[in-house]
Parts: structure tokens; sequence; C-alpha cells
């Protein structure tokens, strides 16, 4: 795998957005994962859905590294079916704003109190993104607490699901 970096200098900001995106060293391997600075500007573009790792929480748990082991791998995995996404660090208070400021209904409290990463899963851009019109799917990564072992197995599901072509809403 090779990993390019991308700068790019912003205008009329004073700092840089920086996309991270890991390329396949095969051509037959198509897969893509990406960091961003902000989730507004993730496009859907030709993948069937987008995977958004929302964690806003400074202090790792034994859960977060279980996801950081495997997050990576389950974007390679699904190859173009899917487009998995996650904030830098120094960005993610302000992604997960942009999460908490969709209108989530009954979800609302849990969404703002979780502690825990969570998956959010779409199917169409996140700036026009709706819960209350919108598909989506949200795994709740703190359900894994007591067997973090589990979460391996949780991305192996989705990709199975993915690959088979079944509907993940």
């Amino acid at each position: 795998m090779v990993t390019m970096y991308i700068v790019i200098m912003l205008p009329k900001r004073s700092h840089y957005a920086y996309t991270h995106r890991s390329l396949p060293l095969n051509k037959n391997q198509n897969y893509m994962s990406a960091k961003v600075s902000s989730f507004e500007k993730v496009k859907l573009g030709d993948y069937n859905y987008l995977f958004f790792l929302v964690a806003w929480n400074d202090y790792e748990t034994s859960i977060k590294e279980e996801i950081d082991k495997n997050f990576e791998k389950f974007g390679e995995n699904i190859g173009v079916e899917g487009l998995i996404v996650q904030a830098y660090d120094k960005n993610k208070w302000e992604t997960g704003d942009q999460i908490i400021g969709k209108d989530w209904g009954d979800l609302n409290e849990r969404i703002q109190n979780e502690q825990e990463p969570f998956l959010l899963i779409i199917d169409t851009d996140f700036a026009t993104f709706s819960p209350k019109t919108d598909n989506w799917a949200i795994i709740w990564i703190s359900d894994y607490f007591d067997d973090k072992n589990s979460i391996p197995q949780l991305f192996f599901a989705l990709q199975k699901k993915l690959k088979s072509g079944e509907d993940l809403f």
C-alpha cells in the first residue's frame, strides 16, 4: 500500500486541510479511506455507503484501540462498496459537532452523551444528509464494551453483508 498525503491550502483561512488516502499498490485493488478535517465535504460519489467513525473523546480505551487496529483493514476489505471516514484527532470535536448538529429526534441525547466511538453509515453526501429523511444506521461501539474482541467480528459481518449485496439499512 502506498500512503499519499495531499496538502491543500484553503483560501481566506490561516490553516491547511490535510487529507489522507490509502491507495492500493495494485490497480486491481480498489479501496479508500479518508482522514478529514470536516465531514461536511465528504461525498458519496461512486460508493454505495459512507462509514463515519465518530469519536470525540480524548481518552483512549481498549475499544478505541481495537477499532484503530481493524478500521483500515475493514476499508481495504470492502473495496469500492464504501468509503471509511474518520476525523483527524485535532478535528474530532468539530466533526462531532457536525454529527450532533443533525436532527436525530429521539437519539439526540444519546448521541450527545456517547463517550465511546460509534459508526454512522449513510448512503448520501454528508452535507445534505438528514436523519429524518435519508437512510442511515448507527452501530454503538459501546455495546461491545464487555467483549472488545468482537469488534473484528463486527467489521467482518458488515464486510460479508456488503460483498453479498445485502442492504445495510
